[in-house]
C-alpha cells in the first residue's frame, strides 16, 4: 500500500498564495497563479462526468450559475475573476465548482452510487484531521491555498480552478467536508464547494457557519463539519433539508452516511454497491472505536495515526485503488489534513497518513 502510494505521497504542491481586494479580482489573481492546471482540471472533470451518464451539462450549470448569483454574488464575481485570470471560459469554472452536484445529476440518471471518500474526526477546540479520498488521476492538481483581501481570511487546501475545500479561517473556524448521498440530489443549487468558501471567507463562529449552510439554496448533499475554539458540530447539507451532529465522547468523527434519522431516511443507497455502504459504515464504527473513552489532545503524529488503516482492513480509513479498478472507482486518500483553528493554520501530507510524505504546515 505504502509502495503504491509513492506517487502521489512523492507531491510536493506550491502554495497558491492569493492577495487581492474585492471578489473579481481575488478570482483573477488566482486564475492567474493557477494558470493551464484550472483547463487541465476542467478536461479531467468533463471526462469523468460523461464516462457516469450523459446529462444536459449546459442546463445544468445555467441553473447553477443563476442559484449562486441571487445566493451568493460575491461567488459568482470570483468564479467569473478565476475564468479571466486562467484564460477559460467562465463555464469551465462553473463546471469544477458544481462537480459535486453534476455527479449527483448522473446518479439521477442511473449511474452508480459509490461513495468512498473521506473520512473526518475532530476534536472540537483542539484539531481536527481527514483523509481526502478522491480519483488517483487527479492527484496533480489538489494543492494548499492561502487566501487574503474578503471579510477574512483563510488557508486550506483545494482542486485547481475549487475555490474551497477544507481549511481554517482567521476568526478561528476550521471546516472539514465529507460527501453524501440522498435520493433528493440533483444538479442545478448551490454547490457545496461553494458553501465551504463562504463559510471560510465570512464565518467568525459555529453560529455563523451553521447560519450560511442553512440558507444555502443546495442540490446535493456533504456533511460540513465545522469547529472553533469551544465547540464543533457536523452540518449535514442535504436538498431534504439540514441536520446538526453534537459531538459524541467529545469527538465528531463522519464518513459518509447520514446520522441525523430525518436525513438518513432519504439516504440513497444502491443495491449493485453494498460494498461502499458497508465500507462507510465499517469506516464511522472504526472512528468511534478509536476515539471511544472520552476526549484526548493527541499530537499532529497521533491524529496521524487516528486516520491510518491496512489495506486489507475493514473499514479503510485511508485507501489506494484496488487493481484493476477503472475510472471513477480508483479511490486514493490524495492528501491528508490536520485543521487548528485557535492556531489558524493547517498542517497536511501528500498521500496516506503514514505513506512517508513530510507533514507541511500553512499558517495565516
Amino acid at each position: 500500500m505504502r509502495a503504491q502510494d509513492a506517487a502521489v505521497a512523492g507531491r510536493r504542491p506550491a502554495v497558491v498564495d492569493v492577495d487581492a481586494p474585492g471578489p473579481r479580482a481575488r478570482g483573477r489573481a488566482r486564475g492567474a497563479l493557477l494558470g493551464e492546471r484550472v483547463a487541465g482540471l476542467r478536461d479531467e472533470y468533463a471526462r469523468l462526468i460523461a464516462a457516469a451518464g450523459a446529462i444536459d451539462l449546459d442546463a445544468s450549470l445555467e441553473r447553477t450559475r443563476a442559484t449562486v448569483a441571487e445566493w451568493w454574488p460575491d461567488g459568482a464575481a470570483e468564479l467569473a475573476g478565476l475564468a479571466e485570470g486562467a484564460g477559460v471560459d467562465e463555464r469551465d469554472a462553473w463546471l469544477l465548482n458544481a462537480r459535486t452536484e453534476l455527479l449527483a445529476e448522473t446518479r439521477r440518471h442511473g449511474s452508480p452510487s459509490a461513495a468512498r471518500e473521506c473520512s473526518v474526526a475532530v476534536r472540537p477546540g483542539i484539531a481536527g484531521i481527514q483523509t481526502w479520498d478522491w480519483h488517483d488521476h487527479l492527484a496533480p492538481y489538489w494543492h494548499p491555498v492561502r487566501c487574503r483581501g474578503g471579510a477574512l481570511d483563510w488557508a486550506g487546501i483545494t482542486e485547481a480552478g475549487i475555490l474551497a475545500k477544507i481549511g481554517v479561517n482567521s476568526a478561528g473556524v476550521g471546516l472539514h467536508l465529507d460527501i453524501l448521498l440522498h435520493d433528493d440530489d440533483h444538479a442545478g443549487g448551490a454547490p457545496v464547494h461553494l458553501v465551504a468558501a463562504r463559510i471560510l471567507g465570512e464565518a467568525e463562529n459555529v453560529d455563523d457557519a451553521i447560519a450560511i449552510a442553512a440558507e444555502a439554496p443546495v442540490s446535493a448533499s456533504s456533511a460540513l463539519t465545522v469547529h472553533d475554539g469551544e465547540r464543533g458540530v457536523t452540518i449535514e447539507l442535504s436538498p431534504a433539508g439540514i441536520g446538526l451532529v453534537e459531538p459524541r465522547d467529545g469527538w465528531l468523527v463522519h464518513a459518509n452516511r447520514f446520522q441525523t434519522p430525518e436525513l438518513r431516511r432519504g439516504e440513497r443507497d444502491d443495491p449493485a454497491d453494498r460494498e461502499s455502504a458497508d465500507d462507510a459504515i465499517a469506516r464511522e464504527a472504526l472512528l468511534r472505536e478509536r476515539t471511544a473513552g472520552g476526549p484526548r489532545i493527541p499530537d499532529s503524529e497521533g491524529l496521524l495515526d487516528l486516520l491510518d488503516t491496512a489495506p486489507e482492513a475493514v473499514g479503510r480509513l485511508s485507501c489506494v485503488p484496488d487493481p484493476g479498478a477503472g475510472l471513477g472507482d480508483r479511490w486514493h486518500t490524495l492528501a491528508t489534513v490536520v485543521t487548528r483553528p485557535s492556531q489558524r493554520c493547517i498542517e497536511f501530507v501528500a498521500g496516506l497518513p503514514r505513506g512517508g510524505a513530510p507533514l507541511r504546515g500553512l499558517a495565516l
